[in-house]
């Protein structure tokens, strides 16, 4: 497809996601793609990468864009196909974009010429390089690190007070990085070594092994792994080594009763129904019942048994179902969260939330710990996990969970003895992101049940 064509498929991407911007983008790309099948596969390639460049850096991109249209006062009108085209054209300056800003600006020369003079005078200046300088910056440093790494002022302004300036500024560089695809072996069906020389020898990569996670591969390359799976099916599941990371710390044990509080599609419970070589008595719980019923036909397909599915109600204040143990050695809190801790396999949640909604986040989470707390038995353990960043959804929910809740005291989980010193916040928490492990961002809170009192 030509150049020129292949911008406006994207343009036309752009503006179907402004419409739909609460689906997320895979969801919102792949319903695209199965509309427009006469895109071939180099087509799609460009379209994916510079949707997700756009969903990456279109913070930084509209902020240049505006910046450099005050100091020139070149406007044109954005709108329509062009709403985004300045944005465009600030990232393929900077090297963000799939083509340079002489590529863009060639193959945007047939909607300037529709849009009238002011896009054509502003193209004329991409294309001889008198575009962006280093004026087109804001002045104020808080500012500055937020569009430079195309955050919302009110996030780096939180990673700052969080971390500082410096670290703050290595962990939003760290979110905007593409992430590569990590797997979880089973391992009790499959050596990890058996998998990864299996995986290099059907893909022709290599594949690296993940350095916290004694099940974890990591692939840098695209394949097909659906391929894989058909041909090995129960070898893998795709989960950040985080998630892995996290699981492990929960310590599940065979014959242990294990409650996974929001369990979703279940990668968690998979993983601990594997290192307890399905020794265990597994009940996995979520509001969803669409997300259960995919759970429930994944552990099908391999064959596990000792798994319970309850469907609870998103009311806080409502009883759990009967069916639930009323006490279990291990509780699991894998709480709903503004995922931003996954920002760099999805950076259109930067788009969906503000501190509003992490203030609400943060209640719900207190309120699933709150509700399951006094299902765990004298001795057992209650986990706090997120994929969150942000301490008011981490750090501030588990200090509240303890200071209401005495008879819980935290502890470290075991497995901080193979984590970086960084990980390890507090003495307590276990902290990981992408500049700290190469992983998503996760947050895990370990509570022991030390005495038996009753909860406020």
């Amino acid at each position: 497809m030509r150049p020129v064509s292949l911008l406006g498929v994207l343009l036309d991407l752009l503006q179907e996601f402004d419409r739909h911007h609460n689906q997320p983008a895979d969801v919102r790309l792949r319903k695209f793609f199965k509309a427009r099948r006469f895109l071939g596969s180099h087509d799609r390639r460009f379209v994916g990468d510079g949707f997700y460049a756009f969903l990456r850096h279109e913070i930084r991109g509209r902020k240049r864009w505006e910046l450099w249209s005050d100091r020139t006062s070149c406007r044109p009108p954005e709108s329509g196909r062009m709403k985004h085209m300045g944005t465009l054209l600030a990232l393929a300056a900077d090297g963000l974009f799939p083509w340079s800003g002489k590529e863009l600006g060639d193959a945007g020369a047939t909607y300037a010429a529709a849009q009238g003079g002011g896009w054509i005078d502003i193209l004329r200046r991409v294309r001889s390089n008198e575009f962006l300088t280093d004026e087109d910056w804001p002045s104020d440093p808080l500012e500055r690190l937020a569009y430079e790494h195309s955050l919302p002022e009110w996030m780096a302004r939180r990673l700052i007070e969080m971390r500082g300036e410096k670290e703050a500024a290595a962990l939003a560089s760290g979110l905007l990085e593409g992430a590569a695809v990590d797997v979880r072996v089973s391992l009790s069906t499959v050596e990890r070594e058996v998998v990864r020389k299996d995986l290099e020898t059907t893909f022709d990569v290599d594949i690296e092994v993940t350095p916290y996670s004694p099940a974890g591969l990591r692939i840098r390359n695209r394949i097909n792994l659906r391929q894989f799976l058909n041909k090995h099916p129960g070898w893998i599941e795709v989960q950040d080594e985080a998630s892995q990371v996290a699981a492990l710390a929960c310590g599940p044990a065979p014959g242990e009763t294990i409650i996974d509080a929001c369990a979703g599609a279940g990668g968690k419970t998979l993983a601990f129904a594997d290192m307890t070589g399905g020794d265990a008595v597994l009940h996995a719980c979520d509001v969803d019942a669409s997300r259960l019923a995919q759970l429930e036909r994944r552990a099908s397909a391999l064959e596990l048994r000792s798994l319970t599915f309850h469907e609870i109600t998103e009311d806080p204040h409502q009883p759990l179902p009967p069916t639930l143990p009323s006490s279990a050695h291990l509780v699991v809190v894998d709480a709903p969260c503004s995922g931003l801790g996954s920002l760099r396999r999805n950076p259109d949640l930067k788009r969906r939330y503000d501190e509003d909604d992490i203030a609400k986040f943060a209640e719900t989470q207190y309120e699933i710990l709150r509700r399951f707390a006094n299902r765990v038995r004298p001795g057992g353990r209650l986990a706090y996990v997120t994929c969150s960043i942000l301490s008011d959804e981490n750090h501030h929910v588990a200090h509240r969970f303890l200071e209401k809740h005495p008879e819980f005291e935290i502890v470290l989980p075991e497995i901080a003895s193979r984590l970086p010193e960084s990980v390890v916040e507090d003495q307590s928490f276990l902290v990981l992101d992408p500049s700290r492990t190469e992983t998503d961002g996760f947050f895990i809170a370990l509570f022991k049940k030390s005495r038996s009192q009753a909860s406020t």
